[in-house]
């Protein structure tokens, strides 16, 4: 029993000081209903709750070729991203194309706005929103965000998955953090669980003790 504590005191403290040394990622949940179907709408039909998960990287730090002091295209951010029943990416699917991109004060409109996913030609997997006539006023900061944007701010939300014709427009209404305990957490669950087995582990030995006598 005493080799089942120590090995997990050293995992906790292993699990404690991995939070300095690993890099920091969140996930967020969203979820909207769909207002619109192309096609079959791919298992989606008018009114139905799309949702899904973003995990991405924050401290991406690798820039796209094309970025620009408006436009940062970010190649590392999304390590993980579901819609619905589909995988968007894990790293390994789409990984030159799956990406988090956040403007501001660009195009025609002078519009503010994000992507989550990827799009090539007709096809498309992402959610985004934008903010027309912005010229920079909602996006302050072009690095990754700690927290979701405010959704509010942008007029334009949108669920998207088209595949060769067929798929779905969904107005995205939610954004948020994914409630998931931090590495400091978990380790002291692992002492606490420890230390409970510890003491029942101590309990049963008293009580083989006293039946002996």
């Amino acid at each position: 029993m005493k080799k089942q504590w120590s090995a997990i005191v050293a995992l906790a403290a292993i699990v404690l000081a991995s939070t300095s040394s690993t890099a920091s990622a969140v996930t967020w949940n969203y979820s909207g209903h769909v207002e619109t179907v192309y096609g079959n709408g791919l298992v989606f039909g008018l009114g139905d709750l799309v949702t899904g998960t973003i995990t991405f990287n924050e401290n991406a730090t690798t820039l796209r070729a094309g970025s620009s002091l408006q436009n940062f295209i970010y190649d590392d951010a999304l390590t993980y991203m579901t819609m619905g029943p589909f995988l968007v990416t894990n790293g390994g699917v789409y990984p030159d194309l799956a990406v988090m991109n956040i403007y501001s004060n660009s195009g025609v409109f002078q519009d503010d706005g994000f992507s989550f996913g990827w799009q090539a030609d007709n096809n498309a997997t992402e959610i985004f929103g934008f903010a027309p006539h912005a010229g920079g006023s909602v996006v302050t900061s072009l690095a990754p965000p700690v927290t979701p944007f405010d959704l509010s701010l942008f007029p334009g939300r949108i669920i998207r998955r088209i595949i060769d014709g067929d798929g779905f427009d969904a107005r995205l209404e939610t954004l948020t953090i994914a409630a998931v305990p931090e590495p400091s957490t978990w380790a002291m669950m692992l002492i606490g669980f420890a230390g409970v087995s510890f003491a029942r582990y101590r309990q049963a030995v008293r009580r083989r003790a006293s039946v002996a006598r």
